[in-house]
């Protein structure tokens, strides 16, 4: 059985307008969104600099993956190659059980594997040079709840604090400066900036 409605003309304009105020609404809580995220960004990306001043190693930060959404929050290059790190805001307890990060007892092993794929998309734009180490890491920005005695990792992923990873980004390694400059500069081109 079929059950037809009558809609009144004023009933749609008043929906209409509500629609319009909605969107409009909606708009700006997107706008303000992201406008947060580019802030919270840049202050990341300003903290892990200021980390990592006079050591040699060169940040690139919110690159663009081309032909996908995907981005990339940091990426460094230095003596000990090119490293992928993920700048992220959790709050809890982290640690590793069985092969899994736990963040107050949910599993966020998600995070790792972001951030590898990440390592895969710059493993083949580097392709051209194989034995380039490229590694990857956690930057944890919001640190009370990771362990303080102990390293914390998986599956070849460093999750510390923003000064811990810093410090192992400035460690020595095989690429010289001019060869981290050439890295640098071909990432950069091949990686746009998020605009």
């Amino acid at each position: 059985m079929h059950v037809s409605a009558t809609v009144r003309p004023s009933s749609l304009r008043r929906r209409g307008r509500l629609n319009t105020l909605l969107q409009a609404l909606s708009a700006d809580s997107r706008h303000e969104a992201r406008w947060a995220r580019t802030a919270e960004s840049e202050e990341r990306a300003r903290r892990l600099e200021a980390l990592l001043a006079g050591s040699g190693v060169h940040l690139l930060n919110d690159r663009r993956v081309p032909g996908a959404r995907a981005t990339i929050d940091h990426l460094a290059i230095g003596p000990r190659g090119v490293t992928v790190i993920d700048a992220v805001r959790e709050t809890g307890r982290a640690r590793v059980v069985d092969g899994r990060l736990l963040v107050d007892g949910e599993d966020r092993t998600i995070l790792v594997r972001n951030v590898l794929r990440q390592v895969e998309v710059i493993r083949l734009g580097l392709a051209a040079s194989p034995k380039l180490p490229i590694g990857a890491a956690i930057c944890w920005v919001e640190p009370d709840g990771l362990p303080r005695v102990r390293d914390l990792s998986l599956n070849g992923v460093l999750i510390d604090r923003p000064r811990i990873l810093a410090e192992e980004l400035r460690r020595p390694g095989p690429l010289s400066p001019r060869a981290i400059r050439r890295f640098t500069a071909l990432l950069d081109r091949r990686l746009p900036p998020r605009g």
